[in-house]
């Protein structure tokens, strides 16, 4: 348990640091995506509901632009869902690995991983 809660901490203190560079990304998908919702004729809740979907790349197919520049936007409104996802992973990653330097327990893992792998 004291893992997980240095682990939290860490990566909301990252969170917190790399806020500007997320809501930045964040303001980019809705904003494109509002102009999507322009294009197509389409009341802002069901662009905010697209950007939503496009951006996290599961693309239901329920909506989809007709457009060309609509389209253009939809692949950068994707690209940008990546590179959220992208930075959101590397920081829990990086928090992962700092909170297990933290704890103590790295030299624990890697005497279990040696002896694992000494048994093979």
């Amino acid at each position: 348990m004291e893992l997980t809660i240095t682990f939290l901490k860490i990566f909301w203190v990252i969170i917190y640091y790399i806020c500007p560079l997320v809501i930045f990304n964040v303001m980019l998908m809705v904003v494109a995506g509002q102009v999507v919702g322009r294009l197509e004729g389409w009341p802002w809740t069901r662009s905010l509901y697209y950007t939503f979907i496009t951006g996290t790349t599961v693309g239901y197919g329920d909506i989809s632009p007709l457009k060309g520049w609509s389209r253009f936007l939809a692949v950068f409104i994707a690209f940008c869902g990546l590179l959220l996802t992208g930075i959101i992973v590397s920081v829990a990653i990086s928090s992962m690995e700092l909170s297990i330097k933290e704890s103590g327990i790295a030299e624990e893992l890697g005497q279990n991983i040696k002896t694992i792998l000494d048994k093979e």
